[in-house]
């Protein structure tokens, strides 16, 4: 009878797929050039494209979505490079009009918005230069320089110290060696003046640091 027949393979299906995360891939903090954010869905489904997906961005973070790659039917990755600036950035799903369905031709019930990355490719600068006061110095006092910069800064001087060439009239460069100020935004540089040294008109600074092996890196590295 028709009341025994087998109709397994007829089907009905008449949910749509939804988001089920979108998760960055890597440390939330990057000073890279590009990311990358891995969106999964709670089937498989098809019609996943780069104009699926908007960034949400703050501070003076710029980037762009360049491509959504198939990892398998219901996980995809989406690379955001072209980054810039300092801020933060968020990769959401659009919540209609993106043409993603399931196997049935369900489409996409919404939209999601995602994680977002803190995002730092601008370098420290220097800001300003103190210099030590106007006076004649002797041997054995100090001139202190203190660099100022943008932002806190990590000194690392496990491979060497850093220095700022100093030069004098004696016709020889000597340097001002870092002596503190890690994890701050000011680095102070020190020279003592020694016996036989002699500058009558003022003397000059170097025009940059020379790191001497050292590092000096900003929180994003």
């Amino acid at each position: 009878t028709l009341g025994n027949s087998n109709f397994a393979g007829v089907r009905v299906d008449t949910s749509g797929p939804s988001v089920t995360n979108i998760v960055g891939v890597g440390s939330s903090s990057t000073n890279s050039s590009s990311v990358s954010f891995t969106v999964t869905f709670s089937e498989d489904v098809s019609g996943v494209d780069v104009p699926d997906f908007s960034l949400a961005l703050a501070g003076s973070a710029s980037g762009s979505i360049a491509s959504v790659v198939r990892v398998d039917g219901r996980t995809y990755t989406v690379l955001v490079d072209s980054l810039a600036g300092t801020g933060t950035l968020q990769l959401n799903l659009n919540a209609s009009a993106t043409g993603i369905v399931d196997a049935a031709g369900n489409p996409l019930s919404g939209g999601m918005s995602g994680a977002s990355y803190n995002i730092d490719r601008v370098a420290p600068s220097i800001v300003n230069v103190s210099v030590p006061a106007n006076g004649i110095y002797v041997a054995g006092q100090a001139l202190d320089f203190t660099i100022n910069f943008s932002e806190a800064l990590t000194v690392d001087t496990s491979g060497g110290v850093p220095r700022i060439a100093v030069t004098l009239d004696t016709g020889g460069t000597v340097y001002a060696e870092y002596v503190s100020g890690s994890g701050g935004s000011a680095l102070v540089f020190r020279m003592t003046v020694t016996s036989g040294q002699l500058d009558s008109n003022g003397v000059t600074l170097g025009s940059a640091i020379d790191l001497n092996g050292a590092s000096i890196i900003d929180i994003a590295g």
